[in-house]
């Protein structure tokens, strides 16, 4: 009889902080949602949202937004592009949808 030695199931040291706010930097202008970034990096929507709030202070939708916001802004100075082109470039499906986040967005 052979018998095998079970090593206990060692969880790798993977760096999430840095696989979130990466994907977040990478995909901020596509159809990003809390869930399918947890998927993406391999754990819950729940410990997502606490890395999110602990790296940015903001929740992953307050996060997302400002990103996009900071990114309009930018495009706004620096091309010639149309308000409804900055809207969609930077994520959002309507116009109207970009028009409402962005005046309820308060800069920290």
């Amino acid at each position: 009889i052979i018998f095998r030695q079970h090593s206990p199931i060692v969880r790798e040291n993977r760096d999430y902080e840095g696989m979130i706010m990466r994907h977040l930097d990478a995909h901020y202008n596509q159809n990003i949602t809390l869930s399918s970034l947890a998927a993406y990096v391999g754990i819950s929507p729940k410990q997502v949202q606490r890395i999110v709030q602990k790296e940015t202070g903001h929740t992953f939708l307050a996060e997302l937004t400002a990103r996009r916001m900071r990114a309009a802004r930018y495009l706004e100075e620096n091309t010639t592009m149309t308000s409804a082109e900055i809207a969609h470039y930077v994520g959002y499906n309507s116009y109207s949808g970009y028009w409402k986040a962005r005046n309820n967005f308060k800069e920290d």
